[in-house]
């Protein structure tokens, strides 16, 4: 199983370029199963009022799509959306919407953050996927989505799939649709711009639970780079992350950043598992996302 994280700036490339195109066939030359996006946006001005996510969905038409806003607004220009996805060759289970907490800020710009979650089927048995992007503002900010993170792990096997009891309702309507419920597992990978760095409180308060993968692979620091130096911002970081549960970590088999990349501010980070996708054959699927 190829997954793939990539924080896409909307578009906007390392040449200061908006070219949505250019990122989609990034995408589908790396050939993953799961795509997680972050930056993902409609209605902005910065980016021609387009529908991002719908338009990403056309040009990679092999994908069922999921996208799930953090930030949403009907201001003077219309509505505009800001928010993450999730593209994945077979149909996306149940999906929910995690909000992020945020702090006020006076002296820079914060916006509504929050996390997608998908649940995918796979040879390991049922999987929560989450797109996120975290805080790139404050450590105490990010503590708290973080917590926020945690919470929702935590609580994930206890509080069922999507739906749960029994299908009718007054032995009359039927609210499952004619379908069973769909699992809980405590099973996931975080993926995401988490803006954090390896060495800071924040890492370590979630990796007291979740396994780095670039680490349990023992891969070098500097080649993990996902936001390399540029005119705005001089010191390159790695701050895009694939985070999976304990059980998942045995299965992790390759890491990679394809640091060629031109369509964005970060590079996509590449991660292997030996776990293979169950995906029925897409024309037999309707599209959940």
């Amino acid at each position: 199983m190829r997954l793939v994280c990539y924080n896409i700036q909307y578009g906007r490339g390392k040449d200061g370029r908006i070219d949505l195109a250019r990122i989609a066939a990034e995408l589908a030359a790396l050939d993953a199963d799961v795509l997680a996006l972050q930056e993902v946006e409609v209605g902005w001005q910065r980016s021609g009022g387009v529908d991002q996510p719908a338009a990403l969905a056309a040009w990679l038409p092999g994908y069922f799509s999921l996208y799930l806003p953090g930030f949403d607004l009907h201001g003077t220009q219309g509505r505009r959306q800001f928010g993450n996805m999730l593209l994945a060759r077979q149909p996306i289970w149940s999906a929910r919407a995690i909000p992020l907490p945020k702090l006020p800020a006076s002296d820079a710009f914060n916006m509504d953050l929050g996390a997608v979650e998908g649940l995918l089927n796979s040879s390991a048995g049922p999987l929560r996927l989450v797109s996120l992007q975290l805080s790139p503002l404050t450590l105490a900010e990010r503590l708290l989505q973080i917590d926020t993170l945690l919470e929702r792990h935590r609580s994930a096997p206890g509080q069922g799939g999507a739906w749960t009891g029994p299908a009718l309702v007054r032995g009359v309507t039927d609210w499952s649709n004619g379908e069973a419920p769909p699992p809980a597992t405590a099973s996931a990978i975080l993926l995401g711009d988490f803006n954090l760095v390896a060495d800071g409180a924040d890492y370590a308060h979630l990796a007291a639970e979740f396994v780095d993968a670039w680490r349990h692979l023992a891969l070098p620091e500097a080649d993990g780079i996902t936001y390399p130096a540029h005119a705005d911002w001089p010191n390159p970081m790695r701050i895009d992350y694939a985070f999976v549960t304990r059980d998942l970590a045995p299965l992790l088999r390759a890491a990679r950043v394809e640091s060629a990349a031109l369509g964005s501010d970060h590079d996509p980070l590449v991660i292997e598992l030996a776990a293979d996708l169950l995906a029925p054959p897409l024309a037999k699927m309707s599209q959940l996302g």
